[in-house]
């Protein structure tokens, strides 16, 4: 079905080109132009794949982790980029503090970092790997909410002791036919307590 999105833009900081930036540094004569820019267009969205995994919990110590979901975009289409698409895993974590924040401190690669360095921000280390291809960092971790969404702010995890969390990996150059092997080295929790692994998956194909 054909959707029609928009796209509203309401302040644009503008950035002197011969300016190296890059996050400590100080960005000299900056300006911000406020306005209201639209544009609309229409697009046919192409559905990706979501299977339900049925992948036993594994426990190290008093922490389990357990596999939920695997949802996989489509590729770009031809004559566009040639992007294969992303991957998205959803986990539960078991065994947490109830009324503490959820573990979840991961270290994450941007795939398309600005200044081209494709460095990893620190954190637990994880791998998402296929036989022949090395693992991978996932661009984004996010904890969810009751709803299965990003929250808008601040959560803690409730009574059960269980939350649950996404791994978003964009641009997977991984072959998907197979299966895919995800592996937490170790999990660090709100305490400052490290729980060592490693937890260990198979996850099928898409």
């Amino acid at each position: 079905m054909r959707q029609t999105l928009t796209l509203a833009i309401t302040d644009i900081e503008l950035i002197p080109l011969h300016v190296n930036v890059t996050n400590s540094s100080v960005v000299p004569d900056t300006a911000t132009v406020r306005g209201l820019w639209q544009g609309r267009v229409t697009v046919t969205p192409i559905a990706g794949t979501s299977s339900t995994l049925r992948i036993p919990a594994q426990t190290h110590g008093k922490l389990s982790i357990q596999p939920l979901r695997l949802d996989v975009s489509p590729s770009s289409p031809p004559g566009f980029d040639y992007s294969s698409g992303g991957i998205r895993i959803v986990l539960r974590m078991s065994g947490l503090t109830p009324g503490t924040p959820p573990a979840g401190g991961f270290a994450t690669k941007d795939p398309n970092p600005p200044d081209g360095s494709g460095a990893s921000g620190s954190g637990d280390q994880t791998s998402l790997s296929a036989a022949g291809y090395a693992g991978m960092l996932p661009a984004f971790v996010y904890v969810l909410d009751a709803q299965g969404m990003p929250p808008q702010s601040q959560i803690t995890v409730d009574a059960s002791g269980a939350s649950e969390f996404e791994l978003i990996y964009i641009l997977s150059l991984l072959p998907l036919q197979g299966p895919l092997t995800l592996t937490f080295d170790s999990i660090t929790l709100y305490s400052g307590e490290k729980i060592p692994g490693p937890w260990v998956f198979t996850i099928p194909g898409a």
